[in-house]
């Protein structure tokens, strides 16, 4: 898989240089940009090469490629002028894909477990709804849920979403806790540790696991989208595409 990812992101770039082999564009995308446009690339190569029929008619595999560097603001000039900068310092070239193939391989590995939880619906413990178009579906919507447990065994919420950049959330994060019974009124909570979203091209995996406290916990609560925002006037601009819960 890494070899053979080497190999196509490779000659992708040397195709898309070759259209521009006589720029004189000194211009050099950031690095960071530089390696989304690549993982970019991939995605939508791969894209186009199983659904080549489809797309044969309309347009070229180098047509998605410039849709791409638009979308970054960027074009072959620039492209070309920056692949040039990387190609001179093969160590940093090296560097560069390493990092692009092992995002694109932790992508994949993230593809196969969401397949899996989704095909195993069974093992699921949330059965609220699982996707969501924000602001669509609730312009500060937090996705409230209460599950009810049996034991105390480990458990994982995982959350397939993507916070676009102009989601107006204050730290938006997932809190969730254990309730339990510990002789008050209130009872007790256990919660889970916060990690909050970050803003992203791509959908992202996010996974939260904890161990029940004791055997007498009742609930796991909690809120999917929590934020910080104090007004009610904001809008979240945010898309859930799986909510799954589990134990282990």
């Amino acid at each position: 898989m890494r070899i053979w990812t080497y190999c196509l992101l490779v000659s992708i770039i040397i195709t898309m240089a070759a259209c521009h082999r006589n720029s004189q564009s000194d211009f050099i995308i950031p690095r960071e940009k530089f390696k989304d446009i690549l993982i970019d690339i991939h995605l939508i190569d791969g894209f186009y090469t199983a659904n080549y029929l489809a797309f044969s008619f309309q347009k070229d595999s180098a047509n998605f490629y410039t849709d791409i560097l638009k979308e970054y603001g960027c074009n072959l000039a620039q492209f070309d002028s920056t692949y040039r900068y990387y190609i001179t310092d093969l160590k940093k070239f090296d560097l560069l894909y390493e990092e692009v193939i092992t995002e694109l391989n932790k992508m994949q590995e993230q593809s196969f477990r969401l397949i899996e939880m989704g095909g195993d619906s069974l093992r699921n413990l949330y059965r609220g709804k699982k996707v969501w178009k924000l602001p669509k579906d609730g312009r500060t919507e937090k996705i409230p849920f209460d599950i009810k447990l049996k034991d105390s065994a480990n458990y994982n919420i995982t959350v397939f979403l993507k916070v676009f950049a102009d989601d107006k959330s204050e730290d938006p994060k997932l809190t969730a806790w254990f309730s339990y019974d510990n002789g008050t009124k209130e009872g007790g909570k256990s919660y889970f540790t916060e990690t909050s979203y970050r803003v992203s091209r791509r959908f992202v995996v996010y996974t939260f696991s904890k161990k029940a406290p004791n055997k007498k916990v009742k609930n796991l609560r909690g809120f999917i989208l929590d934020h910080n925002n104090k007004s009610k006037l904001f809008k979240k601009h945010i898309e859930v595409k799986g909510i799954y819960v589990t134990k282990s």
